[in-house]
């Protein structure tokens, strides 16, 4: 996974580790993300332990069904509070522009 962000746009990107706790991608700045690759779904629970505390950055999952590996990447799912996802929309220029007190 971290390859694949360091590839995109986060070349600093590296793999915490498994069953370390904290985000599960480091040198994400202004991230933190959660990787997921399980079958029982539990969104809320996954993006609560994604937001860790408050100030730490975006927090966001990023899941893996089954039957997908690292071929598929790309088509592995995303998962955020809609609040962000919002605001993320409008800071790329979809839907009314933010307020200069907003962005």
């Amino acid at each position: 996974m971290a390859a694949y962000w360091g590839e995109n746009g986060f070349p600093y990107c590296t793999d915490a580790g498994a069953g370390r706790n904290g985000a599960d991608l480091l040198n994400t700045p202004g991230i933190r993300a959660e990787i997921k690759a399980v079958r029982q779904f539990s969104i809320p629970a996954w993006l609560r332990q994604a937001g860790g505390h408050a100030g730490e950055g975006l927090p966001l999952v990023v899941q893996r069904p089954d039957g997908f590996g690292p071929a598929s990447i790309g088509d592995w799912g995303m998962i955020f509070r809609q609040e962000d996802g919002l605001y993320l929309l409008r800071r790329a220029g979809f839907g009314e522009p933010l307020a200069q007190e907003e962005g």
